[in-house]
């Protein structure tokens, strides 16, 4: 359900653009209106802050694809745009295909153990708690991040960070419209199947094949919407 700027409750917080920045972002994640204007003056009063914070946080969320900024005409939410998803989504195959596979050549049995018990939390989690969105798309980060970790790249992690935050509101918002949470589970598990038997061309498919299906998800999320 979209939400408008003057529904938000307004937070009182310390004047740091990081502060600016992990608020606003999580307003548009979970459903600020594409269009909706963020004024630097309102924004800098809401804050308790100058502009300039404000206008730090909503360059970092131009580089997420998150604002657009125009001249004589500032700053408001994006528009979803099932390309640039699409774009970011074959990106992230590339990376974290190298991530998973080169995670499986390092990874012990400990780890491979705490990812087993990452997807059983997952199996377990209940669809009719208000937080289960929440708590499926931590999981499932969590779950891959074991393995990325293990290939101790920091560069190549760090790249697959960002580009998971790109498409993390195409993925929520796939999620809220379509309710299709028992195959994103199947193919997280085919994913943990291939990473236990270190598979590492297995694991990279799983990747393949997560991302790709979710890029068919957000293509019929978005006709769902427009429809």
């Amino acid at each position: 359900m979209e939400k408008t700027l003057d529904a938000i409750i307004p937070v009182s917080v310390s004047s740091v653009d990081q502060v600016v920045y992990e608020s606003l972002r999580e307003e548009i994640l979970r459903g600020l209106a594409a269009g909706t204007p963020l004024r630097l003056r309102d924004l800098a009063t809401r804050f308790s802050t100058s502009t300039m914070p404000v206008r730090a946080a909503l360059a970092q969320l131009q580089s997420e694809g998150l604002v657009i900024q125009e001249a004589r005409k500032g700053a408001t939410v994006a528009p979803f745009s099932f390309n640039d998803f699409h774009e970011i989504q074959v990106i992230r195959c590339g990376l974290e295909g190298v991530a998973a596979r080169t995670g499986l050549e390092l990874i012990r049995d400990d780890e491979l153990q705490r990812m087993a018990e990452i997807f059983s939390a997952m199996e377990t989690l209940d669809a009719s708690e208000p937080d289960f969105l929440e708590g499926h798309l931590r999981l499932s980060r969590e779950l891959h991040d074991v393995v990325y970790a293990a290939s101790g790249l920091p560069k190549l992690i760090e790249m697959v960070d960002n580009h998971r935050r790109y498409a993390e509101r195409y993925l929520r918002h796939a999620l809220d419209l379509t309710g299709e949470f028992a195959t994103d589970l199947a193919l997280q598990g085919e994913f943990l199947k291939e990473c236990q038997e270190r598979n590492g061309d297995g694991a990279q498919k799983a990747v393949r094949d997560l991302l790709t299906w979710t890029v068919v998800r957000i293509e019929s999320a978005l006709d769902l919407a427009r429809g």
